[in-house]
């Protein structure tokens, strides 16, 4: 692989999300498969891809260091509870773009009438800092709208 023709996704969010945090890799490994003809790698991480032994500094630390250094782009999925692990790698996802421009931060929220203070809470933050999410109204819409931000981001990455 070309380094310089890597693009490393890291998605973020709840442990009870499994089911959209799967949903976003399958998109990234199908656009991997369509983009690696042209040399382009997109690979995805979540927690669950590295090491569970003792770390130095603890496991978060290994998810921050890669947030912020390797990073091309970071998922944040919303669906109700907020962890503090979420909040805090959205706020190193956010440092380290306002230092070297990246990752992007993509964010999307699940919209199902239920309103849910922390959902809210962590929305109003994203919006503070003149960034945007998008809603979502089940895995097949949150599919869509990721594959088509990702692909943008890609062509104007890579074209």
């Amino acid at each position: 692989y070309d380094v310089n023709r890597q693009y490393k996704c890291f998605i973020a969010g709840s442990i009870s999300l499994q089911t959209e945090r799967d949903a976003i890799r399958a998109v990234l490994s199908e656009i991997h498969n369509r983009w690696a003809s042209k040399n382009i790698y997109v690979t995805s991480y979540t927690f669950e891809d590295f090491e569970t032994n003792i770390q130095r500094g603890g496991l978060q630390n290994l998810y921050d260091t890669f947030i912020s250094g390797e990073a091309d782009c970071v998922v944040f999925i919303v669906d109700g509870e907020i962890g503090s692990k979420t909040l805090h790698e959205f706020n190193v996802a956010l440092n380290s773009y306002n230092i070297r421009s990246k990752p992007s931060i993509y964010v999307y929220n699940r919209t199902d009438g239920k309103p849910h203070p922390q959902s809210e809470a962590f929305i109003n933050k994203v919006m503070h800092v003149s960034h945007y999410w998008r809603p979502y109204r089940d895995i097949a819409d949150l599919k869509l709208k990721f594959k088509e931000d990702i692909t943008n981001e890609l062509i104007g990455t890579f074209v």
